[in-house]
């Protein structure tokens, strides 16, 4: 069974650090800007953050499977880069 899948990253970072990022690390997917995180809001991954004390706001790394016509199919939240790729492609393929 051969996977297929479209891969998108969002930021909220704006063009240039998108760029540095996309080839630093050279994907093999774009990169799209976020600018004033209305995309992540409307995902509900956009809000409270807390780092070594300091509270703020940010994105809630989630990842998104959209089916072909559309809809959310699965939900990962939390997830470590890492292992990220590899556990979408164990459940994607069911």
């Amino acid at each position: 069974m051969q996977l297929t899948a479209l891969a998108l990253q969002i930021q909220t970072s704006w063009f240039a650090p998108l760029t540095l990022t996309s080839l630093a690390l050279s994907l093999p997917f774009p990169l799209l800007a976020d600018e004033g995180h209305k995309v992540c809001e409307q995902y509900g991954v956009w809000g409270a953050k807390n780092l070594m004390g300091r509270a703020y706001e940010g994105v809630m790394r989630t990842t998104f499977l959209i089916d072909w016509n559309g809809k959310i199919a699965l939900v990962f939240e939390k997830i470590k880069l890492a292992g990220r790729f590899l556990k979408i492609s164990k459940t994607y393929r069911g």
